[in-house]
């Protein structure tokens, strides 16, 4: 069983493999696609700010139901942990377009509690009342805002580990200077930074004597 596993050396060699060197890619990726799906976001809420009306509703109910991750809560706009409880109103409104009167569960989940009977701006466009929002900038604007910021925090962060890798590819290395073969008896040329070798005095040797002298 443990052989079919991969091991921990085989995943660090497939992550270096995949990631190691494109790192700066996979984060410049990641930041423009949340720049990209933000800024798209914004430009929704923008045309339904401009397409809708403000209309007073008021609170016939609330639901309450726990965040599930710190991230859900994010997403809707809310700076609330894991557990934190979220509400969301069953607001009662008037359509500005044909004066329908309509009851209806708001999508975006609260970290603030509502008290039944009170009165709550509705933004909905005049004709849907499936679009009817509570009008809080918190909850139509924080989540893509927070989004678009985040993604330029990683292209910023891609530059910067693409500046660290050029920085380190254009580090001087030092130059090796070619080894030139000797012939015997021949001395090798000594460069002007090596200490040149002291010589010592030859041994002078002493006569032979002739024999029978």
């Amino acid at each position: 069983m443990n052989s079919v596993l991969p091991s921990v050396d085989m995943l660090k060699r497939l992550f270096s493999l995949l990631v190691g060197k494109r790192l700066h890619r996979l984060v410049l990726l990641a930041g423009l696609l949340l720049v990209g799906s933000a800024l798209y976001q914004l430009a929704q809420t923008a045309i339904f700010v401009h397409e809708s009306a403000v209309v007073p509703g008021e609170v016939l109910d609330v639901r309450q139901s726990p965040f599930e991750s710190a991230t859900a809560a994010l997403l809707s706009g809310n700076w609330a942990a894991a557990g934190t409880p979220a509400y969301r109103p069953i607001v009662c409104f008037v359509l500005p377009g044909n004066g329908a009167r309509v009851s209806r569960l708001m999508a975006e989940e609260d970290a603030e509690d509502y008290v039944e009977g009170s009165t709550v701006e509705v933004r909905t466009r005049p004709l849907d009342p499936s679009t009817a929002r509570v009008n809080k900038a918190r909850l139509l604007w924080a989540a893509d805002a927070g989004r678009l910021a985040l993604g330029i925090l990683l292209v910023l962060l891609a530059r910067l580990l693409r500046g660290r890798k050029k920085g380190k590819a254009a580090a001087p290395t030092p130059e090796k200077q070619p080894r030139r073969r000797t012939r015997k008896g021949e001395q090798p040329e000594l460069s002007p930074d090596m200490p040149v070798p002291e010589k010592k005095p030859a041994k002078k040797r002493s006569p032979r004597r002739k024999k029978g002298a």
